[in-house]
């Protein structure tokens, strides 16, 4: 090789380090300005499908005990509610969700207890941390075969 070709190498020797080195800056000065890491804010969204799914069957499950005791004659609508609001509250303050009191609406077919959430909850995302990152909102069903009820009271 002759001088030409030695002083091109250097030359691009040099032009690299100072490219590679420059990038090098401007990749640290980004990644020094993150509050998380990356990832941490999409966890959470990615957690609330088990929270969700956890929850409604909760809810199918307080639905089943709050059933229980359909026989008594002084059972209602109302009364079906409030026996769920014991429950969901419990759970409320558990998870620290908001769920709202009295709120599904119930139908009865057949030998079916169906009830459908009138308000969504809202569930805090949070991250590792415990900071807020925002509110899912999530409308709870449920269906449940009861045994003999008189589906009458509840109308």
């Amino acid at each position: 090789m002759n001088n030409k070709g030695y002083d091109y190498a250097a030359l691009m020797v040099i032009v690299v380090i100072i490219a590679v080195s420059t990038l090098y800056v401007q990749v640290l000065k980004k990644t020094q300005g993150f509050e998380h890491e990356i990832g941490d804010t999409q966890a959470p969204v990615l957690k609330l499908n088990s929270e969700v799914t956890l929850y409604e069957v909760f809810v199918r499950e307080s639905a089943k005990l709050a059933v229980g005791e359909c026989l008594s004659p002084s059972w209602t609508s109302a009364a079906l509610n409030k026996r769920l609001n014991g429950h969901l509250q419990a759970y409320a303050a558990r998870k620290q969700y908001n769920i709202p009191r009295d709120n599904f609406e119930i139908v009865f077919t057949g030998k079916e207890l169906a009830g459908v959430a009138l308000l969504p909850t809202e569930i805090p995302l949070k991250t590792k941390e415990g900071k807020q990152i925002g509110t899912a909102l999530f409308k709870p069903s449920f269906s449940v075969s009861t045994p003999i009820c008189n589906y009458e009271l509840f109308a």
